[in-house]
């Protein structure tokens, strides 16, 4: 399973769960995500920003892990989703996991 993450600004990108986990091939299909977004690392978007919790989520990260691969033919890693966490509430739905709210 795909995990859809949720992500600040700053050094702490990510607390808690992914937002959602579901099959790779759907998420990547939903969200119109490109091959070529592939992060070289786990992101860090502005890590110097010390309001990344304070401003709230900004970007959204696909984590595509190794179970993944045959079913997609992508490497593993993370790709950035062009959109906002909004838009992709807007797809998806509300998230399976609740998220911090801190």
């Amino acid at each position: 399973m795909a995990k859809v993450w949720f992500v600040y600004e700053g050094p702490d990108p990510t607390v808690g769960n992914a937002a959602y986990e579901l099959p790779a091939r759907e998420a990547i299909e939903k969200l119109a995500v490109a091959r070529d977004s592939i992060l070289p690392q786990r992101p860090k978007f502005n890590p110097t920003n010390p309001l990344g919790r304070i401003a709230g989520y900004k970007h959204v990260v696909l984590e595509i892990d190794e179970s993944d691969v045959a079913s997609t033919g992508w490497a593993p890693g993370y790709y950035r989703v062009s959109g906002g966490p909004d838009e992709v509430i807007e797809v998806l739905g509300p998230p399976n996991k609740p998220l911090p709210t801190e």
